[in-house]
């Protein structure tokens, strides 16, 4: 995934999709890379920063923070435990 102002660079999702592509189909021959361009009204350069804005305001997101507590219970194993995006 490239976000902000490296996906302004000219050519840059069809230079990744045709390199990325022929790697992914000999493990995966069913999945497809894609690209997908930023919004419109939304600058790339800040489209990461207004994603993590959103996760901010919602309520369940206290629940990804790690705190120390649980650091010293669970040492690296809480960073998988809390993050939403890790398999």
């Amino acid at each position: 995934m490239i976000v902000g102002g490296g996906a302004l660079i000219h050519n840059v999702g069809y230079a990744l999709t045709t390199r990325i592509q022929p790697l992914l189909a000999t493990k995966y021959p069913t999945l497809e890379a894609t690209t997908i361009p930023p919004p419109r009204d939304l600058d790339p350069r800040i489209l990461a920063w207004k994603g993590v804005s959103l996760i901010c305001r919602i309520e369940s997101a206290s629940d990804l923070w790690i705190r120390s507590s649980d650091w010293e219970v669970l040492g690296s194993k809480a960073i998988k435990d809390r993050t939403i995006f890790m398999c």
